[in-house]
This record gives C-alpha cells, structure tokens and sequence, in this order.
C-alpha cells in the first residue's frame, strides 16, 4: 500500500476517534439533562403531595404513614406510591448531583456508579450528536485520536502480519 494511502488511513482513524470519543461527554449532558427533567417533575409531585399534608396539619411522612397504615388496599397503595416518589426524586436528585459536580476524572467513574438503564435508553433514543467545546470534550477528542492511531496500528500490523504469513506460505512457481 502507497504511504500516502497508510497517512490517509491513519488521520482518519485518529479523526474518527476523536469525533466518536467525543459523544460521550454529551451523552453524560444529556443523560443528566433527563435526570434534571425526571427530578423537576417529581418535585413537584411531592411539593403537591406536602402542601395537601400542610393543609391537614401533618407533615409528608406523617400523611404518607396515614395512607400505608390504612386498612383499604387503594389507600394502601397510594401510600406506596408516595413513598416510592421520595425515594426516586432523592435517587435522581443524588444522581444527578453526582454527575454534574464530579472533577473531569472522576465523571465516568460516578456517572457508572449512578448508571440507570431506562434513563440511558432513552437518552440513546433522543440522542443529539455534537462537538462539545469544553475542557471535558478535548481531554475526550484527545483520547479518542489516540485510540484511532491505537486502533490504525493494530489493524495495520495485523492486515501486514496475515499478508506476509500467506506470501510466504504460497508455492513459489519453478521453471521446467
């Protein structure tokens, strides 16, 4: 192959690196923008569901209790539900806390750590291509290009390797 063929290959791998490694940084942004909307929402929800305890004189867990210790299955589950609302808002609010107050290094290790699988599928699902220009985009447009020139070697030494194996494993032709 021509070098010049081998330094185009090789730019386009490193390219392609870094254009790929880049999505992720806003994968995280928009992944943390769902968890933004989801825990807004859920808010409030429950600042409707404190106002209605206020207005009965009770604070929420003592309104929530009111509805678990019921005898009558619907109140019963309604209770439940309340309850599952805290406990969801406080993950989401947590999360994404986590996310979008971790150092540069720290974030893909506390963005696995706060993973969810339905918020991720449909972040994936509304996904937004970009080029994010920010400190955290370079450092992964950085790695990404060295993964490309990594990438481009290993294939490179490779596709070599296999064709000097079959070059010199075919017969070479004899005069008679």
């Amino acid at each position: 192959m021509g070098k010049w063929v081998k330094g185009l290959l090789d730019r386009l791998f490193a390219v392609s690196g870094a254009l790929i490694f880049m999505q992720l940084p806003m994968f995280t942004l928009q992944y943390t923008q769902q968890l933004a909307g989801r825990s807004s929402e859920l808010k409030l929800q429950l600042n409707a569901i404190k106002s209605i305890a206020t207005l009965n004189g009770k604070t929420m867990p003592e309104y929530i209790q009111k509805f678990t210790s019921a005898n009558d299955p619907d109140f019963f589950l309604q209770g439940g539900l309340m309850e599952n609302m805290m406990q969801r808002y406080t993950y989401l609010s947590n999360a994404e806390g986590y996310i979008s107050n971790a150092s540069l290094l720290a974030k893909p290790f506390v963005f696995f750590q706060n993973f969810d699988l339905e918020i991720a599928k449909i972040t994936l699902s509304h996904f937004q291509f970009g080029l994010p220009l920010s400190l955290e985009g370079l450092s992964y447009g950085i790695a990404g290009v060295g993964f490309g020139c990594l990438l481009y070697f290993i294939l490179n030494r490779a596709s070599t390797y296999i064709y000097q194996t079959l070059r010199k494993a075919r017969p070479t032709e004899t005069s008679s």
